[in-house]
C-alpha cells in the first residue's frame, strides 16, 4: 500500500475534475461556517497557540502553523454537516483532506495539481481501509470521518512531502494511534472537532515520520493490529483491497455524494420519500396525521436525537428535519438554528414522526446498499414509498455547474456576488497552479 501512494503516477482527469469539486465544496461549507461559535473558537485557539504564520484560517486575516489552520479549516467546514460524504468511507472525506493539504501546499508552496492528487490517493487509502474494517466499526460508535480519516490525512500530505515507503508506513502507524472519534458526540461542537483534529493530526504524523519519529510500521498486520482493535470479522480481506487501489479509483466510482440538504446523510432518503409522496399526491402539512419512517437495520445509527433541543442536535434527528421540510417545504443552513427546533409548528408534527427499524434479516446495512421506507398517513388516506440509495437518493451533484450553485448558496450570503465569482473563477484552474501561495488570494483577507 506504501509503495502505491509514493510512487508517481498520472490519474484521470475525471479523478482530478472530481478533487476540484471536492475543493470547492469545502472550502463553500467552511466559509458558510465561519460565523459559527465553534469556528470562532478555533480561530481563537490558533492565534492563542501563535506559531509561524505559514498557512492561512479561510475567510479570515488570521495566518497560523500549518496544523492550527488545519484544525480551525476542518472544524469550520464540517459544522454544518453539509460537505461531501463517501458511501465507502461511510464519512467526510474532503473535511479532513482539504484542509489537510492546503495548510500543508501552502506552507512548503505545493503546485495545483500534486494537491489534486495527494486527495485522490488518501481517499483511496480511506475508502479501502474503512471496507477492510467492516460497517461493524461504524456501529459500534465509531466515527470513521476521524478514526479513519487522521490516516487518509496522513497519506495524502505523506505523498505530497514525497516520504518514502519506511516513512509513510510510520506515519501510518503514528496515525492509527491518534485515531479516536465518538458518534456519541454527534449534534456537538467535537463532532465538526473531529474533521480538524484529523486535518491537523495528517499533517503532524508525516513532519514526525519524515525527521525519523518511529512507530510500528506494519500498524495493520500481525496481533492487535488496527483492523482487529477497531474493526470485526465482517470486512473484506485487506489483502484484496489494496490489489485493487485503483481499479476502479475511489473518487470515480462510487465517487463522492455531495449534500443537498445540510443534516446528516442518514436523513436523506426520508427527505426525498416525504417530497416525492407530497408532489405526487398534493399532500399538504395540515392534513398530515402521521409520518412513519422506517430504516434497514443499523443505516440510522448516527440519528441519535428523537427530541432534539439544539440545531446542532435537529442535525441528526430524522424526526426534527423532516418535520421542519415538511412545514416550511425546504431544509437550508437556517433550519437547523436553536430557534427554528423549538418552533411550535415543528414540534407539533415532530411528535407525530414515528421512527422504527423494518424486518429484515441483515443486520449491516451501510452506504449505497441502505433504504428507507417512507409513509404519510393523512385524513385522505395513507401513502408510501421505499426510497433505495440507488436510485434517487438526493445527495449526489453531478455537475460542475450544480458544484458551483451550492458553492454559491452557501457563500454569496457571507461574502457576495463578486467573491463568489473571484473564487470560482481561480477554484476552476486550480490544477494549474503553480504555488498555492496565488490560490491563498481567495482563502484569506
Amino acid at each position: 500500500m506504501a509503495r502505491f501512494v509514493i510512487a508517481s503516477r498520472d490519474l484521470p482527469d475525471t479523478a482530478l475534475k472530481a478533487a476540484t469539486n471536492a475543493l470547492i465544496e469545502t472550502v463553500g461549507c467552511a466559509l458558510a461556517g465561519i460565523s459559527e461559535p465553534v469556528a470562532a473558537i478555533a480561530r481563537d485557539w490558533a492565534k492563542a497557540q501563535g506559531g509561524d504564520p505559514v498557512a492561512s484560517i479561510w475567510g479570515s486575516a488570521v495566518r497560523t502553523s500549518a496544523v492550527e489552520a488545519a484544525l480551525a479549516n476542518g472544524i469550520a467546514a464540517h459544522v454544518h454537516d453539509f460537505d461531501d460524504a463517501h458511501p465507502h468511507l461511510r464519512a467526510h472525506p474532503s473535511t479532513t483532506l482539504i484542509p489537510a493539504l492546503l495548510a500543508w501546499g501552502e506552507w512548503v508552496g505545493s503546485n495545483g495539481a500534486d494537491i489534486l492528487k495527494a486527495y485522490c490517493l488518501g481517499l483511496e487509502v480511506a475508502a479501502k481501509l474503512t471496507r477492510a474494517i467492516g460497517p461493524n466499526h461504524y456501529l459500534r460508535g465509531w466515527h470513521n470521518t476521524v478514526t479513519i480519516g487522521v490516516i487518509s490525512c496522513a497519506t495524502a500530505v505523506g505523498h505530497l512531502d514525497r516520504l518514502g515507503e519506511p516513512e509513510m508506513r510510520c506515519a501510518w502507524g503514528l496515525a492509527a494511534s491518534m485515531a479516536s472519534g465518538m458518534r456519541r458526540n454527534f449534534g456537538t461542537m467535537t463532532k465538526s472537532f473531529h474533521a480538524g483534529h484529523a486535518a491537523r493530526i495528517g499533517i503532524e504524523c508525516v513532519w514526525l515520520a519524515r525527521r525519523g519519529f518511529t512507530a510500528d510500521a506494519s500498524i495493520f498486520e500481525g496481533e492487535n493490529n488496527f483492523l482487529s482493535m477497531y474493526g470485526a470479522s465482517n470486512g473484506e480481506p485487506f489483502d484484496e483491497l489494496i490489489a485493487a487501489m485503483g481499479q476502479p479509483w475511489e473518487i470515480i466510482s462510487p465517487g463522492n455524494y455531495h449534500k443537498r440538504w445540510p443534516c446528516c446523510g442518514e436523513i436523506h432518503r426520508a427527505l426525498v420519500g416525504c417530497e416525492s409522496l407530497q408532489r405526487q399526491h398534493a399532500i399538504r402539512a395540515e392534513e398530515i396525521e402521521t409520518i412513519r419512517i422506517g430504516f434497514a437495520p443499523g443505516s440510522d445509527a448516527a440519528l441519535i436525537y428523537d427530541n432534539p433541543q439544539t440545531g446542532l442536535e435537529g442535525k441528526f434527528s430524522v424526526q426534527y428535519s423532516v418535520a421542519s421540510f415538511v412545514v416550511d417545504g425546504e431544509l437550508t443552513l437556517a433550519s437547523y438554528t436553536d430557534e427554528k427546533v423549538k418552533r411550535p409548528g415543528v414540534r407539533d408534527l415532530l411528535k407525530r414522526v414515528e421512527r422504527y427499524s423494518t424486518d429484515d434479516p441483515k443486520k449491516d446495512y451501510s452506504g449505497l446498499e441502505a433504504y428507507t421506507d417512507v409513509e404519510i398517513v393523512t385524513r385522505r388516506g395513507s401513502f408510501a414509498r421505499r426510497i433505495e440509495a440507488v436510485d434517487d437518493r438526493p445527495a449526489r451533484v453531478v455537475t460542475d455547474s450544480e458544484h458551483d450553485e451550492k458553492f454559491r448558496a452557501c457563500v454569496e450570503p457571507v461574502l457576495g456576488a463578486a467573491y463568489v465569482a473571484r473564487f470560482l473563477e481561480s477554484a476552476r484552474r486550480f490544477e494549474t497552479v503553480q504555488d498555492i501561495a496565488e490560490f491563498r488570494k481567495v482563502l484569506s483577507f
